[in-house]
């Protein structure tokens, strides 16, 4: 796990420079920073911190809020019912996102009916994903109207199975903050996890 040059386990008494109210210390929350671009869990990270999980939740929070500040208003997405993620290829990678509403019952209808799915997003409406999957059940569907080849097919089938495992892991994600999940998924995947937790950091010694 890559730690800041300036970790430290022992307690730190100068100014927290990442995040001026927080009532940890700076080494502490730079473990936990460590522990969230890496991917542990803040039920994992409470134990190994020997600290509450809801302290945990918090400063997870705050860390996907600060990650996700400049994410444009329409990919900030609330569904009334349980998610279903779309997932578009370009040349920088996968882009994950959240299906509208509107959508929903079209995208579940092609997950359902594969041989169907051609007919059922000719819509001008329709977004164009990729492919479109459902986190709740595993169903995941590449799109026949995608014109990507083998490999093209391969990464979407292996992102969207990194991106699964990761939600299942975060059991219980709020409906009003899943975006940020895979928003934060997509940069983690995209700059790595030495690059992410360093532009974690530069965005929380930024953020006012």
């Amino acid at each position: 796990m890559f730690l800041p040059a300036s970790f430290s386990s022992s307690p730190v008494t100068r100014k927290n420079r990442y995040a001026s109210n927080a009532k940890l210390d700076e080494g502490r929350l730079l473990e936990l920073a460590a522990c969230f671009t890496s991917g542990v869990t803040a039920g994992v990270a409470a134990k190994s911190a020997d600290l509450n999980r809801n302290t945990v939740n918090r400063y997870y929070q705050m860390f996907r809020d600060c990650l996700t500040r400049e994410i444009p208003g329409d990919r900030r997405i609330a569904t009334i019912r349980p998610p279903l993620v779309g997932l578009f290829l370009s040349s920088r990678g996968v882009d994950p996102r959240i299906i509208p509403e509107e959508h929903r019952d079209t995208a579940l209808g092609c997950l359902r009916r594969p041989d169907g799915a051609m007919e059922a997003c000719i819509s001008a409406a329709w977004s164009g994903y990729d492919a479109v999957g459902d986190p709740g059940t595993d169903c995941f569907l590449i799109m026949p109207g995608c014109l990507i080849g083998a490999y093209g097919q391969n990464l979407l089938r292996t992102y969207w199975e990194k991106l699964r495992a990761t939600l299942c892991r975060s059991r219980g994600i709020p409906r009003e903050v899943y975006w940020q999940h895979l928003a934060v998924f997509e940069l983690a995947e995209r700059m790595g996890e030495e690059k992410i937790q360093q532009h974690l950091l530069h965005c929380l010694e930024t953020m006012e």
